[in-house]
């Protein structure tokens, strides 16, 4: 169900259009911690992942007899491509040899070396999520699978990760632009303070004439919009231009003058499949006639999303093309009194740049 709500939220033409997809927009990570299978109570999975990818994960089990044994495995964690994770939801896999060490020392007793016992088991990881790991493994010729989630302590969804104050990073990779011509190619990083918030409206629908292929949340996901952070110190005259939220020049090249910009950025959670989702929306809660889209990913410190068009242009601009990938966002936690520091600056000069945040002096 859930790999079935995250193709029909993140599947563009990448097939037909690969060309469009940027490869350089960076891996969405397994999150670090415990995890566990709600189905198959009493097991559980460790996992760390090193900087270049190296992981060491541990398997809490039991043996025949009954008694408690963790079987450890350390493989490279391998990111999915773009264009294969927006087909078929898959962050990255592993895969590696697994063991388990006995002899070592007691608890309170002197160190005593202990000895590596490989084990005919190799456990294949595959994330959808960085919450969630589905662990497959062959044993005495029946195939094995665990479904693990990353605890949540609290007795709550992941949905309580996502209000607070962040730091945005957007970054757009011109290179997926199609027709372009020779002055896009860039890697482009925009940064802010914002603040995600309940949204404003309780649904979400299509705008008129919007295209039925237009994703829309879940119907019963929780809503959240993005605003700007309040500003340190107050603006002292007009100059002060709105903070990154998701780009107004995508809308603003996308459709025509007729139909307005979108002004909002949505983040959805759906409670009964732990999706999430990040969009472009207009202010009064319709999405189109386009909209940027792509699957969330949440962890408790950090909000990614990797974005992809959707919908048809009307203003026939020469870089817009339905189903490419070319957007990374990443909101990262920061407490919740961090504000947006305003500045000194002419705003005569830097007038073409929409987001900087400038106060006259």
């Amino acid at each position: 169900m859930l790999r079935h709500i995250l193709l029909s939220l993140v599947l563009l033409s990448t097939a037909a259009q690969a060309q469009y997809v940027s490869t350089r927009l960076g891996t969405i990570e397994p999150y670090r911690g415990m995890y566990y299978d709600r189905n198959q109570s009493g097991s559980g999975l460790s996992v760390d992942v090193g900087p270049s990818g190296l992981m060491f994960l541990q398997f809490a089990t039991y043996d025949a007899a009954g008694n408690q044994v963790n079987y450890i495995t350390q493989p490279n964690f391998t990111p999915s491509d773009e264009a294969t994770r927006a087909a078929t939801g898959v962050i990255g896999t592993a895969t590696a040899q697994a063991y388990y060490v006995t002899n070592g020392q007691c608890a309170g007793c002197s160190y005593k070396q202990p000895t590596i016992n490989p084990l005919n088991l190799y456990p294949t990881f595959t994330w959808t999520r960085p919450r969630h790991v589905d662990m497959t493994f062959t044993q005495n010729g029946q195939t094995f699978t665990y479904h693990f989630d990353a605890g949540n302590y609290e007795g709550k969804n992941d949905a309580e990760f996502l209000p607070g104050t962040f730091a945005i990073s957007i970054l757009t990779d011109t290179s997926a632009f199609p027709n372009g011509g020779s002055s896009y190619g860039n890697l482009v990083a925009n940064l802010d303070i914002v603040r995600v918030v309940p949204a404003p409206f309780a649904k979400v629908t299509l705008a008129p004439g919007t295209d039925p292929s237009v994703p829309l949340p879940p119907a019963g996901a929780s809503l959240y919009v993005i605003q700007c952070g309040q500003v340190s110190p107050a603006p002292t005259s007009a100059g002060l231009k709105p903070c990154l939220v998701l780009p107004d020049f995508f809308a603003q090249y996308a459709i025509n003058a007729a139909n307005p910009p979108s002004e909002q950025t949505l983040l959805w959670f759906d409670p009964a499949t732990s999706a999430a989702g990040m969009q472009t929306v207009n202010t009064d809660g319709t999405v189109g006639p386009v909209t940027i889209a792509g699957a969330l990913y949440v962890s408790p410190a950090s909000l990614t999303a990797h974005l992809g068009t959707y919908g048809n242009s009307a203003s026939g601009s020469n870089w817009y093309q339905a189903g490419q990938i070319f957007m990374g966002v990443t909101l990262t936690r920061v407490p919740d009194p961090t504000q947006r520091y305003c500045y000194g600056m002419n705003p005569a000069i830097s007038a073409s740049n929409n987001y900087t945040i400038y106060c006259s002096k």
